[in-house]
């Protein structure tokens, strides 16, 4: 693994927290913020590198010694990065994560190289794509920003608008 390794921080330059609790975004952004997550992301990532037959968030868990929302929280910010892919089987009940150099060793019907697109998860996309439209239109204030906060609202618009 590469000392350039930059940490998977795919919601909205986060790497995730609790919908709701101000307690675990807080603790996502210090964790952010002070290198934690970087440092566990990639002690995941060299831990899968080296496991040929992947590895369950609860095997991760006791091999690395972190818990289930450790786990969880660092491998769903790098499966939806592409750092890792997961098998479509289960072992004991959970998901098997794999480090993505190893996709090529997986037929495309026996991976799932991207978290599972719901519903909500593209609702929270929505309202992601228009805080950031909204905040460069603040910032800079010009017709191109003013289409682009007008399409990012029409999605949101219609996205919540069907339920």
């Amino acid at each position: 693994m590469t000392n350039l390794f930059h940490p998977s921080l795919p919601y909205n330059g986060h790497s995730g927290h609790v919908a709701g609790s101000e307690t675990s975004k807080a603790r996502a952004v210090a964790e952010d913020e002070s290198g934690v997550t970087a440092s566990r992301q990639k002690q995941i990532l060299e831990a899968l590198q080296g496991c040929k037959v992947g590895y369950t968030w609860k095997e991760l868990a006791g091999k690395l010694g972190l818990h289930h929302g450790q786990i969880s929280g660092a491998l769903s910010a790098l499966h939806k990065d592409g750092w890792v892919f997961a098998l479509k089987q289960e072992r004991n009940g959970s998901q098997i994560y794999m480090h993505y150099g190893y996709r090529d060793e997986h037929g495309a019907a026996m991976r799932l190289d991207f978290p599972a697109v719901t519903r909500s998860n593209v609702k929270k996309a929505a309202i992601d794509d228009l805080a950031k439209a909204v905040e460069v239109f603040l910032e800079t204030r010009t017709f191109q920003t003013e289409d682009q906060l007008r399409a990012a609202f029409n999605v949101y618009n219609s996205l919540t608008h069907t339920d």
